[in-house]
């Protein structure tokens, strides 16, 4: 029962920020991606055309697209470990980076669907909870590295108990974000709401109301659904 409920919720784990060009530009630290599965697919294929020459910001789109179009890439062992190859490489050419370290980490939680015991996959994703923890304390403030962690966090069954860092990444987004990035905010608000929905129901509708009333297009929308 835990093998399977590992491999679906880390198989469908998606680490995707999705904003408008405005804010994009508004706030260059944020490295946001397309949210629609084919534009993702188009824009993979023109960065990896690039290779070397692509910028800093270009490389960290570029293995944030294969850590998010894993089903979309064929869902396999190959995939990922060409992820983890790849990034393990860029990482040696960036090593201050702890946004390009923390999607290889977050890969390295996925090798734990292609193992044949609990054993096997709780020591896959105790070896990136360690990596994606490093990274959030060498870099607390640092937007991409917190929404990794909570994209992956958040996939994973209640034994690992990482709830807690899910509810704190996503208040530090939204701590760094609501004065600037409306889109983004409301998502952090949205993803606090969903899961504070089962212990604390009075907080899960604040976050789900202030959601709401950001201009936050989709999260916004999502979030009145819920009210």
């Amino acid at each position: 029962m835990f093998f399977q409920k590992i491999h679906q919720t880390i198989r469908h784990a998606v680490c995707v920020v999705a904003l408008s060009l405005t804010f994009q530009m508004a706030l260059a630290e944020v490295i946001a991606i397309p949210s629609r599965p084919a534009e993702m697919e188009k824009l993979l294929k023109e960065l990896e055309a690039k290779g070397d020459s692509r910028s800093v910001q270009e490389t960290q789109q570029f293995l944030l697209l294969r850590l998010s179009l894993f089903n979309e890439l064929g869902a396999s062992k190959k995939v990922n470990e060409e992820t983890i190859s790849i990034g393990n490489a860029l990482a040696k050419q960036y090593p201050d980076n702890a946004h390009i370290k923390s999607i290889v980490a977050a890969s390295v939680c996925r090798r734990a669907l292609f193992v044949n015991t609990t054993g096997k996959q709780m020591l896959q994703v105790r070896k990136c909870s360690i990596a994606l923890d490093k990274q959030v304390k060498k870099v607390p403030d640092d937007i991409n590295v917190r929404l990794v962690r909570a994209n992956t966090y958040k996939t994973l069954p209640n034994l690992f108990k990482k709830k807690r860092y899910v509810i704190a990444d996503w208040k530090k987004v939204y701590e760094l974000t609501a004065d600037r990035i409306p889109p983004l905010a409301a998502q952090s608000a949205y993803e606090l709401g969903l899961v504070m929905e089962k212990d604390d129901a009075d907080e899960s509708r604040r976050y789900y109301k202030i959601a709401a009333e950001l201009n936050g297009g989709f999260w916004s929308k999502k979030a009145q659904e819920k009210l």
